[in-house]
């Protein structure tokens, strides 16, 4: 099958990508310039922690491939920190996974990769090649050029739109020119063109540097037209970062420079072109500016935030290492691929939903969010879907998510050595009266064997006590056992008017953390407290609040009253959504966490679903901290397929007033 070739648009870029494959003879069908079905489409089939270029991406290969479209050519990377080198992989799995079934061409940033992938699919001569790829850098320079003109003039213009108007068309006619020879002459037209824009002979304007991640700084559909916007408002807008740029990074191994000069301030590689944005922030202090506008989105926990890891434990997410497995929002247990640590100095957003089901994070940070609403004096639930918690508000509503996993097991392998063998019909009950269990800090078990069984599955000592691997993997409704077991060594019910607590007590928080989730997988909603008693050793409180809940239990000693069922969580069939009883907004100054985990890119935290980090985030605090040590203006934008236009437009013109107030008062006292 003769390959038909799309790829993801790039902004300005796309037009010359589609000449680049014409020219080498290849058919080429390009994508539709992104808009938002595209990016809804592409969000809707991709993995939803994955980072906003790879969804817009997805967005632009599904409207090329329904017109045709049989091979996607795409470039990724090798290494380094980003994701752009996971890209290929997971975009050729979804589509074929949404019967899709294309053929992908993936090249690395290296010239010898791409000279052989082209010759998979063309019949050119490497000289053919090299001459193509020598217009293609001619027209690369002159869009780029035409783009820095537009960002001088817009500010400046007096008929307002014509520069954009122009430079739609030149780069038009610039994608559509063949013939290498009229370059030249088209290339001079439009310079004269733009210099006979009309301007405002006004020299000092205010000036906001334009930094972050090339993919949303550089296409204009993917960030709401920022720099048009700015340029409408009287802003001249400088962006180093282009595709020139990094292009020549990679020839020129300026990354080397950089890093020497960002040293004082991060001392390793991060994705989302982090470092570059640090760079260019110095840069742009040095050179007087007057703003920096940043786009990348970030989110983290605090110290001590408890991260369920295999085996149903809670472990502070400091502790926390590569390769091992933590629990995510889809109820199963993932490995972490990376962990990070970073310098935080902001806002925190304390979220209460009720005993230990509390979080301390940072604003941007997502977590599975259900938002509700007052209809009819009856509350309404939206969608579960990842959400800034920023946007939470009292009253949504947090997951739970419930595990589903087990290993089938019909047996325990044990391996202790015996002189002769044991009577096992001896131990099969345990004996066991209500009246008369023991409440000393020992249990004394009068059955050699039995007391050998019980020490293996559940440890020693009230405050050690924890559930052996064996119990942990087996079916929910075996570990149940388990459950009626506590509660009725441990545990005490009532059963009055508007009160139907059954309770457990436990000084091993192992062991409560455990039963916690023993809970949840039989779809029993407990809550969980702290019990601190003075002279005592610190204990932890299981409780199950509902008639319902205790029912599930099927605890054949406990009749429950048939009573309304009161309960403020909800129940789905994969989650507990339980409500925010309370969010508190503290200034912070500290380390925060976040982790990397494979497929999912979740984690569950102080029980409750958060979405992966990204470890380019932790750029966003250093900027926090070069604009408090600067004084500069600086806005910091996270873009995603739910981030709304007006909501960028509102937060942008604010930053422009402050823009504006900046560069008065500093050129107030420059004449003075």
């Amino acid at each position: 099958m003769k390959p038909i070739i799309t790829f993801a648009n790039f902004g300005n870029y796309s037009e010359i990508f589609k000449t680049l494959f014409e020219e080498l003879g290849i058919e080429v069908l390009p994508p539709e310039k992104t808009n938002p079905q595209a990016i809804s489409e592409g969000a809707e089939i991709a993995p939803e922690m994955y980072c906003l270029p790879l969804k817009v991406n997805l967005g632009n290969y599904l409207s090329a491939i329904r017109k045709g479209a049989n091979t996607i050519f795409m470039t990724t990377a090798s290494g380094g920190s980003c994701r752009l080198r996971y890209y290929g992989v997971i975009q050729e799995k979804v589509l074929k996974e949404t019967g899709y079934n294309v053929n992908f061409i993936v090249f690395d940033q290296k010239i010898g990769d791409i000279y052989s992938k082209i010759k998979e699919i063309s019949d050119a001569s490497i000289f053919q090649i090299l001459k193509v790829f020598y217009y293609f850098w001619r027209k690369l320079n002159l869009i780029e050029t035409l783009e820095r003109k537009a960002q001088y003039l817009r500010p400046r213009e007096i008929e307002k739109g014509t520069t954009d108007q122009l430079l739609i068309k030149s780069i038009s006619e610039i994608g559509n020119l063949k013939d290498e020879k009229a370059f030249p002459k088209l290339k001079k037209e439009i310079l004269e063109k733009f210099s006979q824009i009309k301007i405002k002979e006004k020299k000092d304007l205010p000036k906001i540097g334009l930094i972050g991640e090339i993919y949303t700084v550089c296409d204009q559909n993917v960030n709401f037209g920022l720099e048009r916007k700015l340029g409408e408002a009287g802003i001249e807008v400088h962006r180093q970062m282009n595709l020139s740029y990094h292009l020549k990074k990679k020839v020129f191994f300026k990354d080397f420079f950089i890093q020497k000069k960002i040293k004082p301030y991060l001392g390793s590689t991060v994705g989302g072109h982090g470092r570059d944005a640090i760079y260019e922030m110095l840069n742009y202090i040095k050179e007087d500016f007057d703003g920096v506008i940043h786009l990348l989105p970030a989110f983290c926990v605090v110290e001590n935030t408890g991260i369920t890891v295999e085996g149903y434990l809670q472990k502070p997410i400091q502790e926390i290492k590569v390769r091992e497995k933590v629990l995510t929002h889809k109820g199963r247990f993932r490995k972490v691929t990376q962990v990070f640590c970073r310098n935080y100095r902001g806002k925190i957003l304390k979220i209460d939903c009720g005993g230990r089901l509390k979080l301390e994070i940072t604003p941007e940070h997502p977590v599975l969010l259900a938002k509700s609403f007052i209809r009819n004096q009856k509350r309404i639930l939206e969608d579960l879907k990842f959400t800034p918690i920023k946007e939470a508000k009292k009253g949504d509503f947090l997951a739970i998510p419930i595990p589903a996993e087990f290993k089938k097991t019909n047996y325990f392998k044990w391996g202790k050595k015996y002189n002769r063998k044991p009577k096992w019909e001896d131990i099969k009950k345990f004996p066991y009266s209500p009246e008369r269990r023991p409440n000393n800090l020992y249990l004394d078990i009068g059955n050699r064997n039995l007391a050998d069984v019980v020490s293996y599955l559940c440890g020693f000592y009230c405050d050690k006590k924890i559930i052996h691997n064996d119990l942990r993997q087996l079916r929910p409704d075996l570990q149940k056992e388990i459950l009626k077991g506590f509660f009725r060594g441990d545990g005490n019910f009532r059963d009055e008017y508007g009160e139907i607590p059954y309770r457990g007590v436990t000084t091993s928080w192992n062991l409560a953390s455990q039963l916690f989730w023993f809970l949840i997988r039989n779809r029993i909603k407990p809550s969980f407290y702290d019990q601190n008693i003075k002279n005592r050793k610190p204990s932890w409180m299981i409780k199950i609040s509902n008639a319902e809940g205790i029912k599930r239990l099927g605890d054949e000693k406990i009749k429950v009253t048939d009573r309304t069922n009161n309960i403020r969580f909800r129940e789905l069939k994969d989650y507990f959504l339980v409500p925010i009883r309370k969010i508190e907004t503290i200034d912070f100054k500290g380390k925060v966490y976040n982790l990397e985990v494979e497929d999912d890119r979740s984690y569950v935290a102080n029980f409750l679903a958060c979405h992966n980090c990204m470890p380019e985030i932790s750029v966003r605090p250093i900027l926090e901290e070069i604009h408090q040590e600067s004084g500069i203006p600086f806005l910091s934008l996270s873009l995603d397929e739910q981030v709304a236009e007006a909501g960028i437009d509102t937060r942008l013109e604010a930053f422009i007033d402050v823009v504006r107030n900046y560069h008065k008062n500093k050129h107030s006292n420059i004449l003075t």
